[in-house]
This record gives C-alpha cells, sequence and structure tokens, in this order.
C-alpha cells in the first residue's frame, strides 16, 4: 500500500496548498522519502522523493530557478514543494509550463507551513502503511507457508497467487516444465508454449520500471511478447543454485506499476521461498529414491542380496520388475577428467560437482534410450563404472543391446562431444542369481575389452572366449613362469633396442609365417626381417620351424598381453597390427 502524492495533499496540514502544475498524475506519483533541499541539486536527491524548497539561492534569477526544477525533474523525484512569501514569491508561469510538460507535480505552500510538519506527517503516514504492509506480508507468509504445511502443492500456490495480483501466474522447474498455474485460458497457454518454441524463458531483461528499491528487483526479469509482459521471478536455494521461476503474465490492459506494487512484490517473494521450500522437498524425496534405487541395483550386481524374495520385495516397493530377463551392461567413461580439465567449468566448479552432473546427464541419455526400445531398466553409477541392466531376450539379445548403445552414444556425442565410452557386455541367465551372473561377464568383457582394443570399444562375453582362456591359464603359476620366461628376453630387447620383437611375431604369425608378406606389412626389406626372425630364436632359445616352440612362443605373448603388457605397447601393438 504505497503512499501517493494524492495521499499527501489530503493532509490537512496541506488544506491552504495549491497544486500548480501535474495534478492529474498525483496518483501516479509515489512517495518513499521526503527530503529539504535546496539549489543546486546534483545528486542529493533520488527517486521517488517528496521534495521541498524555499528558493533559496534562486531569489535573484528566474533562470536559476528554472534550472533548480529541472534538475529536481530529472532526478526522478515524486513532486516539488515550494513555500512563497520570503525568497520565491510567485513561481514562473514558464517553470509551470515546463512542469506540466513533463507531467511533474508543483505544489506552491504558504510560507506559514513549517516543513518540519510536513515531514512529521509524511514520515508518520509511511511508518503506518509499513507497518500495515508489514502485517499483510506477515499474513501472505503465513497463509502461503500453511498451503505447504497442509500437503498443499504447486498449484495451489499458483492460485492463492494469482488471487491476489489478478494475472495470470505459473510456477516451473528450471527446466520450464510447468509444475502450477493460475487463472489460465487458451490464450496465456498459446503465449506460453510461443516463449518456449522461441527460447524466451528465461529472459536476461532486468526491470527498471518498477517504483520500489525492493532487492528482489534486482533478480527479476521480463519479456515483452505484446500484447503481454511476462514477468520472472526465480526460485533459488541460494546464489548458485536455481530451483525453477514463477511466471507472472501481464496483459496490455495491466498497468505494470499498479500490479507489481509494494504488496505484490512480497506476496510474490514469499511465494518464491515457498516454492523453493517445495522444491527442496521434493528433491530430498527424490534423492532419497534414487539413493535407494542405487543400493538396490548396486546389491544385486554385486551379489550382496542372495535371497530371490528379498530381491523381489525391494524391486516391488522401487516400482521394479525383475522378473523379466535383463543383460548388464557395463560403461567406463574414458575422459570425463581431461574433459573437465581442458574446460572452462575449472574455474567455477571442483571435479566432483562438475561429474556429478554430467552423470545426471549420461543417466538421463541412458533412459531416453531405454524407452526409446520400450525396454525397462535398472541402473547406477559406482565408482566410475556405470552398471546397466537392460530387459532383454535370449534371441534378440545382442542385436537390442548394440541397438541400444549406439543410440545412446549418438546422444552423448551431441550432449558431451568428445567423451569416450568403453563397454562390456554380459550375458542373458535365467535364474535367481542372473545380475550379479551378468555383472560379473560384462565387467570382466570390459576388463579385457580396454586391455587387448584400448578405450572406447565394447565388448560382448561371448566374443571374449579365447581372453578368457587366456586369463584363466595366467592363474596357474608355472604357466605364469613358463610364459614369463619366454617373453621376458623379447620385451627387454624392444624396450631397449625398439626393434619391435613382440610385433613382428605377431604379425609373422597372422601371415602363417609367409615370409614375404611379412616384410611388406612391415615395411621391412626380406633380410631385415629374417635377422629379427633369428634375433627371436636367440634370446627365446626357440625354433619358429618347431611347431610346439611356435604354439609357445605365441601363449606366451598372448597371455603377456591378456594380463602384464604395459598400455601404452599393448594399444600400439593392436593398434599398428591386424586383429589377432
Amino acid at each position: 500500500m504505497q503512499l501517493t502524492m494524492k495521499d499527501i495533499m489530503n493532509f490537512d496540514l496541506l488544506d491552504s496548498a495549491r497544486v500548480l502544475s501535474g495534478e492529474k498524475y498525483l496518483e501516479e506519483r509515489f512517495v518513499e522519502w521526503v527530503s529539504i533541499t535546496e539549489s543546486p541539486v546534483e545528486n542529493f536527491v533520488r527517486k521517488n522523493e517528496l521534495v521541498l524548497t524555499t528558493g533559496m539561492g534562486c531569489e535573484q534569477s528566474i533562470e536559476a530557478f528554472e534550472q533548480y526544477v529541472k534538475d529536481v525533474v530529472n532526478s526522478e523525484a515524486s513532486a516539488l514543494a515550494v513555500a512563497t512569501g520570503r525568497f520565491i514569491y510567485d513561481i514562473p508561469i514558464e517553470v509551470i509550463h515546463f512542469a506540466e510538460q513533463e507531467q511533474f507535480p508543483i505544489i506552491e505552500i504558504p510560507w506559514e507551513i513549517r516543513f518540519a510538519d510536513i515531514t512529521h506527517e509524511v514520515m508518520k503516514e509511511l511508518t503506518r502503511r509499513q507497518q500495515h504492509d508489514l502485517k499483510e506480508s506477515e499474513k501472505v507468509q503465513q497463509q502461503l507457508l500453511n498451503i505447504l504445511l497442509n500437503g498443499g502443492n504447486l498449484e495451489k500456490v499458483a492460485q492463492y497467487v494469482g488471487k491476489h495480483i489478478h494475472a495470470p501466474v505459473l510456477i516451473t522447474d528450471k527446466e520450464g516444465l510447468i509444475k502450477g498455474s493460475a487463472r489460465q485460458n487458451q490464450e496465456t497457454r498459446k503465449l506460453w508454449n510461443k516463449l518456449k518454441s522461441d527460447s524466451k524463458v528465461p529472459s536476461q531483461e532486468v526491470i527498471q520500471e518498477d517504483s520500489t528499491h525492493h532487492p528482489l528487483h534486482q533478480k527479476v526479469h521480463k519479456t515483452d511478447y505484446f500484447p503481454w509482459t511476462v514477468i520472472q521471478f526465480p526460485i533459488i536455494q541460494d546464489v548458485h543454485r536455481v530451483l525453477g521461476y514463477l511466471f507472472v503474465l501481464l496483459h496490455s490492459t495491466h498497468s505494470l506499476k499498479n500490479e507489481l506494487n509494494g504488496f505484490s512484490i512480497n506476496l510474490l517473494e514469499h511465494a518464491s521461498t515457498v516454492c523453493a521450500l517445495w522444491f527442496l522437498r521434493e528433491n530430498a524425496i527424490l534423492e532419497t529414491e534414487f539413493k535407494l534405487r542405487d543400493d538396490f541395483v548396486r546389491s544385486i550386481a554385486k551379489g550382496d542380496l542372495t535371497s530371490w524374495e528379498r530381491i523381489s520385495e525391494r524391486a516391488r516397493l522401487l516400482d521394479y520388475n525383475v522378473s523379466v530377463p535383463y543383460v548388464c551392461i557395463v560403461g567406463y567413461p574414458e575422459n570425463l577428467r581431461a574433459m573437465y580439465e581442458n574446460s572452462d567449468q575449472i574455474k567455477h566448479t571442483t571435479y566432483e560437482k562438475w561429474l556429478h552432473i554430467m552423470v545426471h546427464y549420461i543417466e538421463e541419455e541412458v533412459i531416453f534410450a531405454s524407452q526409446s526400445l520400450e525396454k525397462q531398466l535398472l541402473m547406477t553409477y559406482q565408482l566410475d563404472e556405470l552398471i546397466i541392466f537392460l530387459e532383454a531376450s535370449i534371441v534378440t539379445r545382442k542385436d537390442n543391446v548394440h541397438y541400444f548403445l549406439d543410440l545412446l552414444e549418438r546422444r552423448l556425442g551431441n550432449l558431451l562431444p568428445g567423451v569416450v565410452m568403453s563397454w562390456g557386455i554380459g550375458r542373458v541367465y535365467d535364474e535367481e542369481l542372473k545380475f550379479s551372473k551378468s555383472y560379473r561377464d560384462a565387467q570382466q568383457s570390459l576388463e579385457i575389452g580396454r586391455r587387448q582394443k584400448g578405450p572406447g570399444q565394447r565388448l560382448y562375453y561371448d566374443d571374449s572366449k579365447v581372453e578368457r582362456v587366456l586369463l584363466s591359464l595366467s592363474e596357474n603359476e608355472e604357466v605364469q613362469h613358463l610364459s614369463e620366461t619366454v617373453i621376458t628376453p623379447l620385451v627387454n630387447y624392444d624396450r631397449v633396442r625398439q626393434m619391435e620383437l613382440v610385433r613382428t611375431f605377431i604379425v609373422f604369425t597372422q601371415h602363417h609365417y609367409n615370409v614375404s608378406k611379412t616384410a611388406r606389412t612391415l615395411s621391412l626389406h626380406r633380410q631385415s626381417l629374417l635377422y629379427r626372425l633369428r634375433k627371436i630364436e636367440k634370446l627365446t632359445s626357440l625354433s619358429l620351424v618347431n611347431p610346439d616352440d611356435l604354439f609357445l612362443l605365441n601363449l606366451s605373448i598372448r597371455i603377456w598381453l591378456a594380463t602384464s603388457a604395459p598400455e601404452d605397447a599393448r594399444y600400439y601393438i593392436y593398434s599398428q597390427s591386424p586383429p589377432i
């Protein structure tokens, strides 16, 4: 309930005062302060201030008084009250004409009226109205809180706000999804759809024309979309986190100043606070649910839940269907930390916070891909592993997974350009421990794929038979010792002389021990290749014409590549050679 110049002119104290200009604009002139200011004005007068003056210093010059009035008008004061009879006897007609053109009120006050009395009355009325506004604000705050405490939603909050400011209201989350609305009609719905399609929500133009200095105005934005003006208030948790937005839709027939008065601003501020509490409560519920879902998926993957009854009961509570067959897919993002360190985000947030956001984006794309296939999904992200259980049939499992990963990687490529994902895919089981067994398969496939093929590959468990045999053999101490005895001299020689003896033998076996084809592949002279082959025989004490020796050497190299070869050496050998 703002004080206007019309209210002030109704004071008994000013019965004898006369309005010389701008009388029909008195009701639009809001007053927040009163001051006594003589020439020069400089920066001593602020917006919405009633200025009292005697004209002292301007009594000898009409031009000086006229300049003084212009300075007061330019300062956006509410009005100018001039006490005549001592320094200024008559206000020049030129000044009155200028003020009328500027729609600026000038009031003539008899010399007998004391400025102290005017100041006292104005401040008393301002204080009374502020106390009234404070009581109304507390009442509004309590009523809005009661909506939340009584189980109300954002629809009821929007209806409460719309009822009090007489305008359509929308409450959305930060993505623009409507969570509550009031006073909506077909026209406002079309406006909202148009705004979203034109990407004009949110806007970035700060409102300047409001009449108060309320701090919330610093966060308020508007979008003009004739004949509508969309006012946007952020719903924030802190300066770094926006939870949603509260929108007020004002038609051109509304007065922006009248609709967003002090009471409306307080109402919207309290509504924004209540909305923030609602979002925080909902987020807390969702985070708890996500944690329960993550824990459940992790438990069934690790085999912590061994009772099918317990698995089924917890799945039912989380609205999961575990009765259908699932295939486990384990994904490993190879380069998220490198992406973070090469981005501007390193200046603004920690890696942990950035990673949390990136994982959220990846999980959203996984959900989208599963919905596109109309397949059920269980998922969690644990210790840099994305664990996915995708509904699958035994017959079409491989094709479904292949299409699923293709779709997912295309979308990730658009969302996070440059991200590299490695994948391991398990088998489909039809038994109580199907989840843990499929996860174990997928994790082993991921490890073998990264070790054998390098980052960014996908490997199915069924396609890793040879590698699994080699890993199993490597666990035998005698086999391990024997293979190390054979391979170590070659590895040490390659490290010192850079002759690539290991790769030479691999290519030699791939070409079925054909010297000419091997030399062409390695871009070597025939005699240079023969020298390398003799060097291999000398270092290993094995003959390349003896089938048993060839088998032992080949087995030793394959075990070394599968278990203990350095990643850079393994990647070079596989990338520079045909598939083994």
